[in-house]
């Protein structure tokens, strides 16, 4: 697609850092892999197994070329 995509896995909630991101716009996608199978896990009917939490920040990113970016905070909401 042109995409440029940056994956990093967290084995517990705390700080999060990129390393050696290109310039350009980014859009903010987590979830939390509770199979640990490394994707995102939609769930199922029968038998029910719940979808896996999943968070899209609203807004773009901007990363410039040597200019730090901070406070893009992600939390995931509860299990309903």
């Amino acid at each position: 697609t042109g995409e440029n995509r940056y994956d990093i896995w967290l084995d517990k909630p705390g700080d999060y850092v990129f390393e050696d991101i290109l310039p350009g716009i980014y859009f903010i996608r987590a979830y939390r892999d509770e199979d640990e199978n490394g994707r995102y896990s939609p769930g199922e009917a029968a038998p029910f197994v719940p979808a896996e939490r999943f968070l899209v920040l609203p807004d773009s990113i901007s990363v410039r070329p040597r200019w730090p970016n901070t406070g893009n905070d992600i939390t995931l909401p509860p299990r309903r």
